[in-house]
């Protein structure tokens, strides 16, 4: 793509050099978590996790309150509240946060406690560097 010449991105060396093909491709796998039993089942509480190549999903169905803690995580995560019925209260150091609804929530590396109260779905991405 060229750039005009007053665009500073004009200055940056071009490549002609080709990308190489690559030989094999893994095929798309997917976990459906319906159909098979919670690995953790407390109170109100189902859930079920599923591994990537550099991620871990936490999947958990509830009817009430469930508190996912993290002590000494070496990096940001995301929670993912599904459904407009739940609400959360993340706490990290020097920090309380509330959200309610369909929310995405990134907490910082460190520890944590995120409280979830209701009945819906909530989602935990995390690196597979997370213990």
């Amino acid at each position: 793509m060229a750039f005009d010449s007053t665009d500073l991105r004009s200055t940056l060396p071009s490549s002609t050099a080709v990308a190489p093909t690559p030989e094999r491709f893994s095929g798309a796998e997917h976990v459906q978590f319906g159909d098979l039993p919670p690995v953790e089942k407390t109170d109100g509480v189902s859930t079920w996790y599923a591994r990537g190549q550099n991620f871990v999903v936490g999947y958990s169905e509830l009817d009430g309150t469930a508190v996912f803690s993290r002590t000494g995580q070496p990096d940001e995560y995301v929670v993912l509240l599904a459904d407009d019925t739940l609400s959360a209260t993340v706490q990290a150091p020097g920090e309380e946060v509330v959200a309610t609804g369909r929310t995405m929530i990134v907490v910082p590396p460190g520890d944590s406690t995120v409280t979830v109260t209701g009945p819906g779905r909530v989602v935990r991405l995390l690196t597979t560097r997370s213990a």
